[in-house]
């Protein structure tokens, strides 16, 4: 969040006079985040993804491709917060708030069923919603039959 707060303040010095255009200036803050987090990503699950025990290359493809999209959505939520917001505590408040909602909503604890009927559209637009729902097809999917039997040790 510092960086991207420090990078508004160069925005404003070179947009006075005209020097970028401002969509092509936060394309490349956006496009410049891709590489680091899937290479953050990998180093994560290089070391995550053994040592409890999940199998398989095609598996492990998907469960970087997801932990890696996972994290990119909260890094540009978090970058929305500072360009959006007027100070980086603010933000930071905010978007502590924002990532405790989506988890609590994301239908693990409580399950998705439990939660009332007037908040389902939170748990809906939550995204570790649809991260956790992918993990746990991809880690239970070499069970044979339904039990968590085939998994670790």
């Amino acid at each position: 969040m510092p960086v991207a707060a420090e990078e508004r303040t160069a925005f404003y010095r070179e947009r006075a006079p005209q020097m970028y255009n401002a969509l092509w200036y936060f394309t490349a803050g956006t496009l410049v985040e891709i590489p680091y987090i899937f290479v953050a990503s990998l180093v994560f699950c290089i070391i995550f993804f053994p040592s409890v025990g999940i199998t398989g290359y095609a598996t492990f493809i998907y469960y970087w491709l997801v932990i890696s999209l996972n994290t990119l959505v909260f890094v540009y939520l978090g970058q929305l917060m500072v360009l959006a917001l007027p100070s980086v505590a603010v933000a930071a408040t905010l978007e502590s708030l924002f990532s405790g909602i989506f988890l609590l909503f994301a239908g693990y604890n409580p399950p998705a069923s439990s939660i009332p009927t007037g908040y389902k559209w939170v748990h809906y637009i939550s995204p570790p919603t649809y991260t956790i729902a992918i993990l746990v097809a991809l880690v239970f999917a070499d069970c044979p039959d339904g039990s968590s039997d085939g998994i670790g040790w």
